[in-house]
């Protein structure tokens, strides 16, 4: 991401309320990583009803979201990573449908990321 040839794909994702990364094991989880705030995380828990194990380890949007906030939403796979990777359908068509009434929602809330700086 730090080539200059993706600045336009930088300055696109900086344009947007917040990011959306649908790359998580398990069910009804999220992470935010390092790229969520307090506020932002209450948002979550509240328009999706999703809990947050920790905040360990490291996804995409943690390279994405320079100054936005970014979740990784579980989708319903197990044994990632593995041969034994499966999506469970279910489980990632209920987390599709919550995030299209939810994301379809007039004027969603921006969330800047705190970046320290």
């Amino acid at each position: 991401m730090e080539a200059p040839e993706n600045n336009d794909i930088k300055e696109e994702i900086q344009r947007h309320q917040f990011a959306v990364q649908f790359d998580r094991r398990n069910r009804r989880d999220f992470k935010c990583y390092s790229v969520g705030t307090d506020d932002f995380r209450e948002y979550l828990m509240e328009k999706t009803g999703y809990t947050e194990p920790d905040r360990d380890s490291y996804t995409d949007i943690v390279t994405l979201c320079r100054d936005i906030c970014g979740v990784n939403l579980s989708i319903g796979y197990l044994n990632e990573h593995t041969n034994e990777e499966i999506l469970l359908i279910d489980e990632w068509w209920d987390t599709l449908e919550m995030c299209r009434k939810w994301l379809c929602e007039p004027d969603l809330p921006k969330f800047k990321r705190d970046t320290g700086r």
